[in-house]
């Protein structure tokens, strides 16, 4: 049996054909028996599979992410090039065959496998779940995975298949922005002088303990208000102008001298410096550093 070229059917078609051999009463071949069965919509079919196979066997193969399939008891059944590369090894094969403990071999902390295994029994799935991965040379590089589980008939977990995505990059960008954010946030708390942040209506947003001491409010107290309000009203048209001119018209102020009326109704003088806040070009906000000077000018 084999397929053959129709000669019955039209442009494009595919027939399976069969021959049978006829003897005659002595052995002699006399002729023959040939069946004809179009398989055109069938090979058709097959040819559609094998396109599509390998449409996505291509992106298996090149996509960036790591693709994987693993049992549950923790191997891996199908690797892309791409992870074996993530993880340090020269081929899916080397992968697949070295690793035969996910948990011990590729986790630097195991306790997150029972973890991993812990969400994906409860939910089915797990988006972001980041942890650091050992590679073949012993460094480590830090993972995303998107997994989700393959259940039989019977609700029994087959196999995890999902992907890895080397994250290694960004988290040592937020561990650089977390360490400068804590050294900027205690020079910010430790200052002497106070630190004030107004949005672009002149309400208080943020600001720093020794502003608080200086006015004598709590944080409570201040939020959402006008620095106006805690402003004696003789500075209010020379302040606007500092605004306008100097801190929204070239993005920071000069030093200059004012006087803020505190909690008890006291007044103090202060000289303070404040710079414009931009975000994506727009103006967003204005920073203030204010220093009390009444006792300077008392003297």
């Amino acid at each position: 049996e084999a397929f053959v070229p129709s000669v019955y059917g039209g442009k494009g078609a595919f027939m399976w054909g069969a021959s049978s051999k006829l003897f005659d009463a002595e052995g002699n071949v006399i002729g023959a028996i040939e069946t004809i069965r179009d398989v055109t919509a069938r090979k058709k079919t097959q040819q559609a599979l094998i396109h599509s196979e390998q449409k996505y066997r291509s992106i298996f193969d090149n996509v960036v992410e790591g693709i994987f399939q693993t049992t549950p008891d923790g191997r891996f059944i199908t690797v892309n090039p791409s992870l074996a590369r993530i993880y340090g090894y020269s081929s899916p094969e080397e992968l697949i065959e070295t690793i035969t403990d996910i948990g011990r071999q590729i986790y630097v902390n195991p306790d997150e496998r029972d973890e991993f295994l812990r969400i994906i029994k409860e939910k089915g799935s797990l988006t972001n779940f980041e942890l650091q991965i050992r590679k073949k040379d012993g460094s480590t590089l830090w993972a995303s995975l998107n997994v989700h589980a393959v259940y039989d008939e019977n609700g029994k977990p087959l196999y995890y298949e999902g992907t890895s995505e080397d994250i290694t990059s960004r988290k040592l960008v937020e561990a650089a922005l977390k360490e400068s954010e804590n050294k900027y946030r205690t020079l910010y708390e430790s200052s002497r002088d106070g630190v004030v942040k107004i949005d672009m209506e002149g309400r208080f947003v943020e600001f720093n303990n020794s502003y608080l001491e200086m006015l004598g409010y709590t944080s409570e107290e201040l939020v959402g208000r006008s620095y106006k309000e805690i402003t004696p009203s003789q500075w209010e048209t020379e302040e606007d102008s500092i605004v306008i001119e100097q801190i929204i018209g070239r993005g920071y102020s000069d030093v200059y001298e004012k006087e803020y009326r505190r909690k008890d109704g006291s007044i103090i003088s202060v000289e303070l410096r404040a710079y414009l806040i931009k975000e994506h070009g727009k103006n967003v906000g204005i920073w203030g550093i204010v220093r009390d000077i009444t006792e300077r000018k008392q003297i």
